[in-house]
């Protein structure tokens, strides 16, 4: 789901976003979500069996995407014309990317289940999967009603979402 690169950047023109909607978000959990999947689709190849080199990995790549989308947000809005974005703009660009980081939260967690031995790394790193998939269908369908879709059309991005997650799992299984 696109965001505007400009949202992060005018929210003091909209007004203060509240923390609550910041974690509620969805274009920013959607793509915290595919991104979380993604990294831990990868790293459970290499990294199978070390849940805390999982987990440090994901952490770190999920903040320096946030901090790359921050300063994107911040060049691509036409914040930096000849002078560095003021300590505002630039906290409103990283305030906006929470929900990014916050959507790792069910991965780092189910990673941690595993990285105390409760579980082993692959039933972890397939739950994780999983409930990330079913994470993206809850956040499309939420996109797609709060653009004024129908429920029929709002399930049928709920299910597009559900897709991707469904897709890195057919890319783990085929490359793994």
């Amino acid at each position: 789901m696109p965001r505007s690169a400009s949202d992060g950047v005018t929210s003091s023109v909209r007004g203060p976003r509240s923390w609550l909607d910041r974690v509620l978000d969805s274009s920013g959990s959607v793509y915290g979500i595919i991104l979380a999947s993604s990294l831990i689709a990868a790293l459970s190849y290499k990294e199978r069996g070390d849940a805390w080199v999982m987990i440090g990995a994901l952490v770190a790549s999920e903040v320096v995407f946030a901090l790359a989308h921050a300063l994107s947000a911040l060049l691509g809005g036409g914040r930096v014309r000849g002078a560095l974005p003021g300590w505002a703009e630039v906290r409103g660009a990283l305030r906006y990317e929470g929900p990014v980081l916050q959507a790792a939260w069910p991965t780092v967690g189910l990673l941690l289940v595993a990285a105390v031995g409760v579980v082993g790394v692959d039933i972890a790193v397939n739950l994780a999967l999983a409930v990330n998939a079913a994470l993206l269908f809850v956040w499309g369908l939420t996109v797609a009603r709060q653009q004024g879709l129908k429920p029929p059309v709002a399930l049928g991005v709920g299910a597009l979402c559900c897709g991707l997650g469904v897709a890195i799992v057919a890319l783990k299984i085929a490359l793994h």
